[in-house]
């Protein structure tokens, strides 16, 4: 009999995490391509999980702080059950902005999902940023910024986690057919740095802006061009995002017309983007 009850507690250890009933309301959910989930977390919850700091300097508001809250990669680690294939997490905020971030970064820079700032609860620091932002060591870890996507990578207001595979969905949603040239491959990298958390392409990305799409570009051309001039300071609200360059809105104007072009089965779809470094056309 005891050998059976030790038999039991071991398979139970090995099934790894299990959802819970969340303590207090939900506040936070881990969802997608997790095993027996999703796993929400209350208010109460986010206090027992273990913690981090990070000093770092806001892109939004081009100050100093200390971020202190919940270590996003034992959160991932500990947790929850991260399915095997799973290798990229969508932080998700209220407004629809949704941030792709490879798994291997969160491992590697061990961000934290702050609910204080500066000893203060994250809503007093910014009413947007709550009940969760995303804050990273780019103090500790200054070569953060050489990559042109980690200005995304901060999330204000975020509630759900979603972890999926890269090949499956984003790589699907950008892909690009034979015949569209390599100025259009360029365009889907530029999307992935600068549109995809705030507009949608092919059904997968952000909401806060309309879906981009080719019929657009082909509708009226100039004045896509023009919108694009200084469009992401003004809507990114960030002091260090900087105006998209001439020669990039024409990639991703050719990738956009690109991307309504049947797409054959065989075509490999966009891989994934290697961490820390800004993407390359395949």
């Amino acid at each position: 009999m005891r050998t059976r009850v030790l038999l039991a507690a071991a398979l139970l250890t090995c099934a790894g995490p299990r959802p819970r009933t969340p303590a207090g309301g939900v506040c936070l959910s881990v969802e997608g391509r997790v095993t027996g989930g999703p796993f929400p977390f209350g208010a109460d919850d986010l206090k027992t999980l273990p913690r981090g700091h990070v000093r770092a300097i806001s892109p939004r508001t081009g100050k100093e702080a200390d971020f202190e809250g919940v270590s996003v990669a034992a959160l991932l680690d500990d947790q929850v059950d991260v399915a095997k294939d799973a290798d990229t997490a969508i932080f998700h905020a209220r407004d629809g902005y949704a941030v792709p971030v490879p798994l291997i970064v969160l491992r590697q820079l061990k961000p934290v999902l702050a609910d204080k700032v500066n000893g203060v609860p994250v809503r007093d620091w910014s009413e947007q940023a709550a009940p969760l932002q995303l804050a990273w060591p780019n103090l500790d870890q200054p070569g953060i910024d050489s990559d042109p996507r980690q200005r995304w990578w901060w999330v204000g207001s975020v509630t759900r986690v979603e972890l999926q595979n890269w090949l499956a969905t984003y790589g699907k949603a950008l892909h690009v057919p034979a015949g569209a040239g390599n100025e259009a491959l360029m365009g889907a990298q530029a999307v992935v740095v600068s549109c995809i958390a705030c507009h949608r392409v092919r059904g997968l990305g952000g909401t806060v802006g309309p879906e981009l799409k080719g019929s657009t570009v082909r509708r009226d051309r100039r004045w896509f061009l023009a919108k694009m001039q200084g469009h992401l300071p003004k809507v990114g609200a960030m002091f260090s995002a900087t105006e998209v360059s001439s020669g990039t809105v024409h990639q991703i104007e050719a990738f956009l017309r690109g991307a309504d072009l049947p797409a054959p089965e065989e075509e490999a779809p966009l891989p994934a983007p290697e961490p820390g470094v800004p993407p390359l056309p395949r």
